[in-house]
């Protein structure tokens, strides 16, 4: 899983809570979940959600964390969702083992590859400068037709 920020035009009054680290300007923050298995698939988003005042780790928690609670399952993901209760691991959990080390990273880098892809559409590359409550439409959109282009052009293999 991964947080995913996009820009948009910023709001008024001025609010740090639109505030995106990642652009320093105003955005709306997404979580993407994909599967580890092959084939690849997006499994979860959940969102909007304003990034200066949901972290990465506050918005897994409002949902994911509650769905790995009921099946007992774990979630890659990375530094940013270091907790207690054991739902995510983190490059930390894996630091004194090199094949896990390498595995996360390579679930990690695929996981950016499916961010790129998503980022590829002009309507989310650029800052979005109409109504905030048809970013999720778009949002979702784009990340259907990202998951059909899957099956077209399928992500490298973690898997030998």
């Amino acid at each position: 899983m991964d947080g995913v920020d996009f820009r948009i035009a910023e709001p008024s009054p001025f609010s740090r809570d639109w505030f995106s680290h990642k652009f320093r300007a105003a955005a709306l923050r997404y979580e993407i979940v994909l599967s580890v298995g092959e084939p690849v698939e997006i499994c979860s988003a959940h969102g909007p959600f304003k990034p200066g005042k949901f972290t990465d780790l506050d918005i897994a928690r409002d949902k994911l964390a509650l769905m790995l609670d009921e099946t007992g399952e774990q979630s890659y993901a990375d530094r940013g969702y270091v907790e207690p209760q054991g739902y995510f691991v983190t490059p930390r959990d894996v630091d004194s083992n090199p094949d896990e080390r390498r595995f996360l990273k390579l679930v990690r880098a695929r996981h950016e590859t499916v961010n790129k892809r998503v980022k590829q559409f002009q309507c989310l590359s650029m800052p979005f400068r109409h109504d905030r409550t048809l970013h999720a439409d778009c949002f979702h959109a784009v990340l259907n037709l990202t998951q059909l282009s899957l099956e077209d052009a399928p992500l490298f293999r973690i898997y030998d």
